[in-house]
């Protein structure tokens, strides 16, 4: 379609980066290095569709503030619009750091600031980027345990209701017309179960999504799909199954 990728380019005005170790070490005071993406067509793309070609010469820098942070604008990946298409992609960047003669680097994603937008941080936003990253998942799946994801509606309160694994740490997270988004509840199970939370909601639209974390595994919490469902003023319960 024409307008492939075009939610690529909801990005908060403003953005701060925080680079950090898995461990939790930040860099202050540090030299950050951001390489770009090429913006340009790729010639050759059936060879290799969807690559990201990046240069040695960095493309901005920045120095880390006292809490190891960097401003890094709108749109840090690329001068105009985001794009990814089978010829052209430009939807990553690197961050490169020196550590006692070692370069270290980080990936920031579009997809993380497309997400802040999404959840109502439309004028500004921060983010994290772990450096030498450990092999991480990056989603929650919807199936792994019946039954799904599942909102249930009984007047102002709402029930979320999620299959947990054992030794994860969720939080459930709540917005309320495009309102910025709010943790509602954070636990950690003790084993594989069907996790519930009833908490009282007032507005019209509600977006909800979950956070799930592996103690001690440097790695960022990943991210259910966000669901939806609209708060219509009905007495009854009802059931709002999985609408991402």
């Amino acid at each position: 379609p024409t307008n492939i990728g075009s939610f690529l380019n909801d990005l908060p005005a403003r953005n701060r980066v925080v680079l950090r170790t898995a461990d939790g070490a930040t860099f202050p005071g540090r030299t950050v290095r951001l390489y770009r993406p090429s913006s340009g067509k790729d010639s050759d793309w059936r060879q290799h569709p969807y690559q990201l070609d990046f240069d040695a010469i960095p493309d901005a820098e920045f120095v880390a503030d006292a809490q190891g942070g960097i401003d890094v604008g709108r749109n840090p990946f690329s001068d105009g619009p985001l794009v990814i298409y089978v010829d052209q992609a430009n939807v990553v960047a690197i961050l490169e750091i020196d550590d006692a003669g070692t370069r270290r680097h980080g990936y920031l994603e579009s997809r993380s600031l497309n997400l802040a937008y999404w959840r109502g941080e439309t004028e500004s936003a921060e983010h994290v980027v772990i450096v030498d990253p450990p092999p991480c998942a990056v989603g929650i799946g919807p199936d792994k345990v019946e039954p799904r994801h599942e909102a249930v509606v009984s007047g102002p309160y709402v029930q979320f209701t999620w299959p947990a694994e054992a030794n994860r740490v969720y939080e459930v997270w709540v917005s309320v017309d495009g309102a910025r988004a709010v943790s509602v509840h954070r636990m950690t199970s003790a084993r594989d179960q069907i996790a519930k939370t009833r908490q009282s909601v007032s507005g019209r639209r509600v977006a909800w999504w979950l956070t799930e974390g592996a103690p001690g595994s440097g790695c960022p919490p990943r991210r259910s799909a966000i669901y939806y469902f609209d708060l219509d003023g009905v007495k009854w319960e009802r059931r709002r199954p999985v609408r991402p």
